[in-house]
């Protein structure tokens, strides 16, 4: 059509056809036309040629409106179409507004950009929490489908993978028209390594990218980040405190309340007041049931994001703690037998006390006797001023501490320091000891010498919430001697240290088990340490830390994989019963540290473990990554200029998503606007040629009126 613009020069034609065909007319006397001013010569040839130009212009826009000419993209490339849409399904997305989850509203977004393709052009759909598999088809119909069909996810990913991979794919494409459609809620965590860890590269054929935006307007969230429930296992028919950390990700303070639920009915609630982008604790104390395992969550009221209103939690519960206390120097002095302050301490009934039920069932044994024990029944082994064991008990002990048990390890004049570093090892990865240790420092000089207790840390569960009285006490515990530990090879942490700086109790986690190493003698040879009345509760609570190691409540995120120790030889495999009753038995294959590997773990809850190494069954919980409660935002002018704003853009209202994909494919219709410019302009020439023709008219009238 737009060889018609050739039609613009047919007025000049008539013009100079017209020019050839003027006739010549005789006239008398010149005298006359000597009297028409120059001006008027001029001013009729200023009109004639607006005129004809008016002409050719009105001629070459209605040539030009046929062709029907559009406006298109820089970035167009024309032809097949290209195109990846990568959808946000993290559970951000489930924000609601007026009843309505963004990624709802991300869905139909994706649905539409796939729609807006024609027959023969290709397209694949990427999800943050899935970015591998995914092809380009040309089953347009298919997609839509699989777009319907899409869940958002509870695992915690970022779009850097999903992104990356929606580039390799649209460099790969032959199609001359390449792009990239993302769709999210711009949420600072997930988009954050989009700016610097995400790898764009420049190609000669651009892609064009477009950021869906279907996280406009305010929200706010209040969100539970984490459950404490104490350390080690809670006795049955005691008291046990659940505390909450709340968080408020608003602009504004916020009051919800907060619900312990246990069993599937509320114990407890609390109210609970939170400041702008602050956090607050709520704690709950309830009563511990029947042994077994005190699983529960903790609810807060409902608001716009609720994945994050519950954290599930476990808290063992046992009748009394089955220990083993191996007696390295017994006498048959009861006051200086190596367990005596220990067998006090833990188990009074033992020793004649009267109405005193301890939860300690404890089991006292000679070196002697330790090699014919069977470690499986006791969740806590306690080594008084042990001698070198054999290799069988070696073994044993490892094998206990790294499948879950407790290990307290007291020093002594029998202790081999070096026997120990080499039997159990002091190193990060097989070793279960909490320092490299070294014999005690001899005070030559005063042999009565002592070291005070000087430090301790009161965040450690040993020490925390201690009555006033028993912080007191702290400072009359003085040491005569003690072992050298090195806590820095081990990885271990020092809870108490002496005078000096030298450690007095470090711990620290092998495998599933926990070591606690108490530098000093359990009896009165080496300090005043058993002595001193804070000796038992420090006693309790250590037992309490160590005997809970193994079965407590480990927390897992959505997403993540459980390490389950494995069976006994000749045991079946461990199964496992997800939170919605489905019962999966693994397959006994150890990983390089010996445990076996179940996950991803895809659904929150409790899960039940049964035929474990441990013996007993346990429990873990599974929660959501509290992070992606935190619904601050990047700037999109950020991602725009880290894209490049030449061929990015942004859209924040999806109800002309669709028009805006098809102009950037097709164009701007122009001819429109072509059209309806001929059409003013052949009015105005209608009327200027009138106008002249009158003009002329009066004119000539004028002029055969001159005498």
């Amino acid at each position: 059509m737009l060889a018609g613009l050739l039609a613009a020069a047919v007025p000049v034609v008539i013009h100079l056809i017209h020019r050839r065909q003027a006739r010549i007319l005789p006239i008398a006397t010149l005298r006359f036309l000597r009297q028409i001013p120059a001006r008027t010569i001029r001013k009729r040839q200023l009109e004639e040629y607006i005129l004809l130009a008016a002409r050719m212009l009105l001629l070459a826009l209605l040539a030009l409106g046929a062709a029907r000419p559009v406006l298109t993209d820089a970035t167009a490339g024309g032809g097949a179409t290209a195109a990846v849409v990568v959808l946000d399904d993290s559970y951000s997305m489930q924000y609601r507004v007026s009843g309505i989850t963004r990624f709802t509203e991300a869905k139909e977004a994706a649905g539409r950009v796939v729609r807006t393709l024609a027959k023969g052009d290709r397209a694949a759909l990427i999800t943050a929490s899935r970015s591998s598999g995914a092809t380009l088809a040309t089953d347009l119909d298919g997609l839509v489908r699989k777009i319907g069909a899409a869940l958002p996810a509870e695992r915690t990913r970022d779009l850097r993978a999903a992104m990356e991979k929606a580039f390799r794919l649209l460099e790969e494409a032959p199609e001359p028209n390449r792009e990239l459609t993302l769709i999210t809620d711009l949420q600072l965590r997930a988009t954050a390594p989009l700016l610097t860890k995400l790898k764009v590269r420049t190609e000669d054929r651009p892609i064009r990218i477009t950021i869906i935006d279907v996280g406009v307007g305010d929200a706010a969230n209040a969100g539970i980040t984490g459950v404490g429930t104490g350390a080690g296992v809670a006795i049955a028919g005691e008291s046990i405190r659940v505390s909450a950390t709340i968080r408020n990700s608003s602009s504004a303070p916020l009051t919800t309340r907060a619900y312990l639920v246990i069993g599937g009915e509320r114990v407890a609630e609390e109210r609970v007041s939170i400041a702008p982008n602050e956090t607050a604790i709520v704690a709950f104390s309830t009563t511990a049931g029947l042994p077994g395992a005190t699983g529960g969550e903790v609810v807060i009221d409902g608001d716009a994001l609720m994945r994050d209103d519950v954290r599930h939690f476990v808290r063992p519960v046992i009748g009394r703690i089955p220990v083993l206390l191996v007696d390295g120097d017994p006498s048959p002095i009861r006051y200086q037998d190596e367990a005596f302050f220990l067998q006090a301490a833990l188990a009074p009934e033992d020793l004649g006390a009267e109405n005193i039920r301890s939860p300690v069932n404890l089991t006292v044994v000679t070196p002697e006797e330790f090699s014919a024990q069977d470690l499986a029944p006791y969740r806590v082994l306690i080594l008084a001023n042990p001698p070198p064991f054999m290799s069988r008990e070696i073994t044993s002990i490892r094998a206990f501490v790294r499948r879950g048990g407790g290990l307290l390890l007291f020093g002594g004049n029998r202790v081999d320091t070096a026997a120990m570093n080499r039997d159990f090892g002091a190193d990060r990865e097989r070793g279960i000891l909490p320092a490299l240790i070294s014999p005690p420092a001899q005070l030559e000089s005063d042999p009565e010498a002592v070291i005070p207790l000087e430090d301790a840390d009161h965040r450690h569960p040993l020490f925390a919430d201690l009555p006033e009285k028993a912080l007191r006490d702290l400072t009359k515990i003085h040491v005569r001697r003690a072992l050298g530990a090195d806590p820095l090879s081990a990885g271990g942490i020092v809870v108490a240290s002496l005078a000096g700086g030298a450690p007095l109790i470090v711990t620290r986690d092998a495998g599933r088990g926990r070591v606690m190493l108490v530098t000093t003698s359990a009896d009165a040879d080496w300090g005043n340490f058993p002595l001193r009345p804070l000796f038992l509760p420090l006693m309790h609570r250590a037992i309490r830390i160590l005997s809970g190691r193994g079965a407590e409540a480990r927390s897992f995120l959505v997403g993540d994989s459980a390490s389950i120790p494995p069976p006994a030889v000749d045991q079946p495999p461990p199964e496992i019963t997800d939170p919605a009753g489905e019962i999966r038995r693994l397959a006994i294959e150890p990983g390089p540290d010996g445990f076996l590997a179940f996950g991803p773990l895809a659904a929150t809850g409790l899960y039940r473990v049964r035929g474990s190494g441990i013996g007993e069954d346990y429990w873990f919980p599974v929660n959501v990554d509290p992070t992606e409660g935190d619904l601050t935002r990047i700037s999109p002018k950020r991602l725009i200029e880290r894209f490049g704003s030449e061929r990015t853009r942004l859209i924040s209202d999806t109800g002309t998503l669709t028009e805006v994909l098809t102009r950037s494919r097709e164009g701007r219709p122009i001819w429109g606007f072509v059209l309806a410019a001929a059409l003013l302009l052949l009015l105005f020439e209608g009327f200027f040629a009138n106008r002249i023709a009158r003009a002329r008219a009066a004119r000539d009238a004028t002029t055969e009126d001159v005498p």
